[in-house]
This record gives structure tokens, sequence and C-alpha cells, in this order.
């Protein structure tokens, strides 16, 4: 309720701007791209309003002379009321403030500098602030922050017109961004880095341009009426391991496609790996990040959201499990096949050791390497054993061929049956 009538009282244009900033973000394919955009810069600087005099309201009915408060009772669109105060005055260095309050928690704090910017503070009945300021060259910057649902929205309004709202999680990670250039020209961007431009021409026409994070590009031309002209789609898979050396290894040994087959191979693996690393980080950081929030939580919340920290602690716990498990398997895998490619390698030289000795006529060295092999043959044999996984795979795999079998079988006798 307190927040139904913040929205109604304290800053509808600001609520009214993100709502609209939300449906636009929210569509592929805006049409109404420039009445959404013009809307957002006109509701951000239509609600910075210098305070009105400290004299301005002693001739109102609710003016206290002895406090300088005013108090009046407001209807809100839903049929109840509002208890508000305001107190106006200005300091010796000519800075004038306003402070006004319902009795429902919220605040709104404006103060107009005396050298030309003006600062709105709202705070809502359940903490979260909304800072907006004018600055003196017209720039207009608005701070939203959302608590519950972790999420502070950054919009910014130039004096040409262009307008850019970045949304970030209470980390600082940017959860999405928006762009309105002063020629009216959109670009939108996503937490998974999917891009989405909007280019008007000069005729009324649009062009839009969506890049996912993996350089697929979808082309969509429309007229001057908003009529799809035309579609074109760019898809530009990449081959295993080749985002990995393009950057993080900085492509050093030229083009991709110029590599050999055997080190394309090799940045492959090296990328798998990369990605299990990085994502155990990820949790890690997660963690920490959680252990963080859980202690200032306890110290806002109690025990009451006690429990819920630590089921999510609970569940980013699992995930590190379950990842860690992941590239323990990875890594035994790896380390078996190249325990198998030394005993190839060395059963290798063996038997060219002992096909040279028996070319020469050497039998006591024949003998000798044929011990060897005797030797490496019974060492080996652990390592060549098939794993437990491996036993599954092939039992399942028998099961199968087992199962086509009979049904060839079954359908053969049928035919024969039949005939």
């Amino acid at each position: 309720m307190a927040d139904k009538q913040l929205r109604e009282w304290v800053s509808p244009g600001l609520f009214l701007g993100t709502l609209l900033l939300s449906v636009f973000l929210s569509c592929d394919f805006c049409y109404a791209w420039r009445g959404v955009a013009d809307a957002l810069q006109r509701d951000v600087t239509d609600k910075i309003k210098p305070p009105s005099s400290p004299s301005a309201g002693k001739d109102s009915p609710g003016y206290d002379p002895d406090t300088g408060v005013t108090t009046k009772t407001q209807k809100n669109p839903d049929g109840t009321q509002s208890r508000v105060q305001s107190k106006a005055w200005e300091d010796k260095n000519g800075n004038k403030y306003m402070l006004e309050g319902d009795d429902q928690g919220n605040r709104v704090k404006t103060i107009q500098h005396a050298y030309g910017k003006v600062e709105v503070i709202e705070t809502r009945a359940n903490g979260d602030e909304v800072i907006t300021t004018k600055y003196k060259d017209g720039t207009v910057r608005t701070v939203e922050e959302n608590t519950e649902e972790g999420v502070i929205t950054i919009t910014t309004v130039a004096p040409d017109g262009s307008a850019r709202t970045v949304k970030t999680d209470l980390f600082g990670n940017v959860i999405e961004s928006f762009h309105k250039g002063s020629e009216g020209n959109l670009i939108q961007i996503d937490a998974k880095g999917t891009r989405v431009e909007t280019v008007v021409h000069e005729n009324g026409s649009k062009t839009l341009v969506r890049t996912d994070a993996e350089g697929n590009q979808l082309h969509v031309d429309f007229d001057e009426n908003g009529e799809v002209v035309s579609t074109a789609q760019a898809k530009k898979p990449k081959d295993p391991g080749q985002a990995y050396y393009e950057q993080e290894r900085g492509g050093v040994l030229g083009r991709w496609e110029d590599l050999p087959a055997s080190v394309k191979s090799q940045y492959a693996r090296s990328e798998r790996i990369f990605k299990e690393i990085r994502e155990s980080e990820k949790l890690r950081k997660e963690w920490a990040a959680e252990i963080k929030r859980q202690e200032k939580a306890e110290e806002k919340w109690g025990k009451r959201s006690r429990a819920q920290m630590e089921r999510k602690l609970a569940a980013i716990a699992k995930k590190q499990a379950e990842a860690d498990r992941k590239f323990a398997a990875y890594m035994a895998k790896a380390e078996r096949r190249r325990q198998l490619q030394e005993a190839k390698d060395k059963a290798d030289k063996l038997q060219e050791a002992y096909d040279d000795a028996v070319k020469r006529g050497d039998k006591a060295e024949a003998q000798r390497i044929q011990e060897l092999q005797d030797e490496h043959h019974e060492a080996s044999h652990a390592l060549l054993a098939h794993t437990k996984a491996e036993k599954k795979e092939m039992g399942r795999k028998q099961a199968v061929r087992d199962r086509v079998v009979q049904q060839i079988t079954s359908r053969a006798r049928r035919i024969a049956r039949s005939n």
C-alpha cells in the first residue's frame, strides 16, 4: 500500500518512465520506439522542480508559524487519504531546501543549490532511495534502488536529448543497458550480451539489427509505416576452441583458419578446462558474496532471513560440489589418456627395437627386449582394463544391439511366416 501511494504521490513521472522503458526493453521488435524514448526523457526531466521559497506556504491553512511546517490532507487516486507535511527553508549560502513526507513513511527532499544544481532525494517506506539530479548544463541523472528485486537503475538524460539507462545488480554487474542517441537511434544490450540496435533513416524507415553474444545477426528493415520490408539472418558459429583462442589467448599464432588441426584440438581441450575453472571461480565468488550478503541481512532482518540465506548458500554449495565433481572427472579422464599414450609410445619403441634386433639377427638382444615387452605388458595390464564407467557404457550399447537384433529377427520370422 505504501509503495503504491509513493508511486502515485511522490514520483509518478519516474515510475511511468521506468515502466515505459521496461516495456521497450522486453520487446525485440518495437514499433513505438520514438514515443517511448521521448516519454523517458520527458518524465525524468519534468520531475525536477526547484523547491518553494520559505514564505510560499505561510498563507496555507495548514501552516504552523512556530515550526514552519505545512500540513495538508491529500486524496489518493484509490480513494484513500494521506497526511502530507512539508517545510521549506533557505540557508545563509543561498541554497533552498524543501522536505516533504506522508504518513506512510515516504519522504522527498529537494535541494536547489545556489550555483544551479537541483537534487531530489526520495526515500520510500521500505528504505529504497531514488536520487535525481539536474546539473547546471541541463543533464539529468537518476539513480533508483530496488532492494527487493536486487536492482539499481541509473538513467542519464543529456541536454541534446540523448538518454542512457543502465540496470545493475547490487554488486555492480550489468543486467541490461539502453541508449537513445540525439538523432533517435536506439541501442539495447542485455546481460547475455545480446545487442539490439535500431537505426532511423531520413525517410522515416528503420533498420533493426539484433546481434547475440555468439555473433549471430538478424537484420529487419521497416518502411516508414512500420511494415516489415525484409529480413535476413547471418549465423556465425565458432569452432570448438576458437573463442578461447581469439579472446583469451589473443590469437597469438595468427588466424584461426590457418592453424593445423592438432593445434585446434589442443585449444578445444584448453577451452573446456578454462570454462570449468571459470565456472568454479564464479561459484566461489557467489559463495563469498552470499556470505557477505547474509551478514548484512542478519543485521537488518535477524532470524527471519537467516533460513532463506542458508537455503541459498546450500544451493550454491550444491552447484559448487557438482562443478568440482565434473572438473575432477574431466581431469581424471585426461590423466588416463596421458598414461595410455605413454604406455603405447613405450610399447611402440620396444617393438621397433625388437624388430631391429631380429633384422640384425641379434637373438640375445631380441630375447632381452621381449622380456622388457612382457614386463611392460604386465605393468600396463591394470591401466588397459576398462573402468566402471566404460563397462557401464559398453553394457548399455550391447543392450541396444541386442534389442535391434531381436527386432530384426522377429520381423524376419513374421515375414517368413507370411510367405
